[in-house]
């Protein structure tokens, strides 16, 4: 078993994680592997699988030293290492990893049937549908069961319509998020909106 999988098993993560980032259970997809490679990552990262030919990788997002719920990302290396926070929940990340993989092979083939059996998750058909109406936009995604609560930002539809605590395009004070930020979240189109007013030495750049 690789380091990774020994810090999901230390940090109580569900055993099918630590299992997906271990290689045991297989990813339905053709380009993402695991045990994860290293492309160079912030300590936030606990990655579950790599893509080696962009790279990019998918997964756990912890910041270590504050109360923020950990949460599912993807990664990609080659634009600065910008994080996008693509699951809030373990049954989200294997919806999404499904959803992917029907869009990929443009339908159900084996091994996402046998990955979906050992991960526990039951609504295939579901997603299936839902993948013939948006395809991969993961906006489409708000349609499926797991995420029509705690919706993760890249499937949420609106900036009223996400509970979670990555950066959004809102500098208000009822939801000071760049106290709690790190760049690897803040967006290009966060920092074209960033207020005059409001100085970016406020956030604190730290990888955690």
């Amino acid at each position: 078993m690789n380091s990774y999988a020994k810090i999901f098993e230390s940090l109580y993560f569900p055993s099918a994680i630590s299992q997906c980032a271990a290689g045991t259970i297989k990813p339905p997809l053709a380009t993402f592997k695991a045990p994860a490679e290293w492309y160079g990552f912030p300590p936030a990262l606990i990655p579950i699988w790599s893509d080696g030919s962009r790279p990019t990788y998918i997964g756990a997002w912890k910041h270590w030293f504050m109360d923020r719920e950990p949460t599912y990302i993807k990664m990609h290396v080659g634009a600065g290492r910008m994080t996008i926070e693509i699951a809030r929940t373990v049954e989200q990340l294997f919806a999404l990893v499904a959803m992917m993989s029907i869009s990929e092979r443009d339908g159900i083939e084996s091994d996402l049937a046998i990955f979906a059996k050992v991960v526990g998750l039951q609504n295939l058909d579901q997603i299936n549908a839902v993948s013939l109406v948006s395809g991969d936009d993961a906006r489409g995604l708000a349609m499926i069961d797991q995420f029509k609560n705690k919706t993760p930002l890249e499937s949420a539809r609106a900036v009223g319509d996400y509970s979670g605590e990555f950066p959004i395009v809102n500098f208000d004070n009822v939801k000071p998020w760049w106290k709690r930020a790190c760049s690897f979240e803040i967006s290009q189109e966060i920092l074209a909106a960033w207020p005059a007013s409001f100085p970016q030495a406020s956030l604190d750049r730290r990888f955690w």
